[in-house]
């Protein structure tokens, strides 16, 4: 082992602990089932993934990332522009590139004998490899109210002066795309992802399940931990229920109660029909 291989290593050992056996990487991939029970976060982003992360360490067993490196986000961009292709390439593809950017993080997880959990919302467009590569997955979709997505978004400069922006969905239709406002265009991410989604959940409904992080019901969050088999006791739920994790430190657009009826009414065109499905009233 060189220099470089060993400081790898000891970066690893102190994100994952010590390892307690042997498996490279052609091995792993050729054998994905030894990634036992990994559960994937699929979310807009901005609804609570981080508050997750904190929560799902209280559980020794989980390697919990929030913010893994690469974070995929380009990538995830790209799976979704891939959406109309036919779905075996696509998911072929999804596959290559989603080992390639986790594929340390997925054998350290083997080797130290620990369940990995990924609740970064840019994986969300590779739901489809994710359950073929791994067949024991697991998925969590969360969301939040569309209104309180897009305050949010437009407080960090989605489609405006954040160049971030960039890396997420956008329609490939410019010409539609350019005439929509920047509030219209938050929204349409909202929707379309937890659309795409939706669609993940009618194909799968036996592997994911769903929190809405806007009423965050204690009763709810423990039945999703008890479908993801993830054990932490109901004192620390509820006192995790109490902290807020991310928040938003300048808000230069008012919250969604005190919005503009013009602009309740873009949000309705776009967000509707999902937002009446979730129970949200806009």
């Amino acid at each position: 082992m060189n220099i470089s291989q060993f400081l790898a290593h000891l970066y690893w050992v102190s994100k994952f602990g010590r390892p307690k056996r042997k498996v490279s990487a052609e091995s792993l991939f050729a054998h994905p089932e030894l990634l036992e029970n990994p559960v994937f976060f699929l979310s807009t982003g901005r609804c609570g993934t981080e508050w997750f992360t904190h929560l799902l360490q209280n559980d020794k067993q989980l390697a919990v990332f929030h913010n893994p490196y690469p974070n995929l986000s380009v990538q995830n961009k790209f799976m979704f522009e891939l959406s109309h292709q036919p779905k075996k390439e696509v998911i072929v593809t999804g596959k290559q590139l989603v080992f390639a950017g986790r594929e340390s993080y997925f054998r350290y997880a083997v080797k130290t004998e620990k369940r990995y959990v990924e609740t970064n919302n840019h994986i969300t467009f590779f739901a489809d490899s994710l359950a073929e590569l791994f067949p024991t997955a697991q998925f969590l979709h969360l969301y939040r109210h569309p209104g309180d997505f897009v305050t949010s978004g437009l407080n960090r400069g989605w489609f405006d002066e954040n160049n971030d922006a960039t890396q997420k969905m956008i329609t490939s239709d410019e010409s539609a795309w350019n005439s929509l406002t920047q509030l219209e265009k938050v929204a349409w991410v909202w929707n379309g992802t937890n659309g795409f989604i939706e669609d993940f959940k009618r194909k799968n409904p036996e592997r994911i399940t769903s929190y809405d992080f806007t009423k965050r019901s204690p009763e709810a969050l423990e039945q999703v931990l008890q479908f993801l088999n993830v054990r932490i006791d109901r004192s620390t739920i509820l006192k995790s229920l109490d902290k807020k994790r991310n928040v938003q430190k300048h808000s230069q657009h008012p919250k969604y109660t005190q919005w503009e009826d013009a602009d309740k009414e873009r949000l309705r065109k776009i967000c509707g029909d999902l937002a009446w499905k979730y129970d949200y009233d806009l």
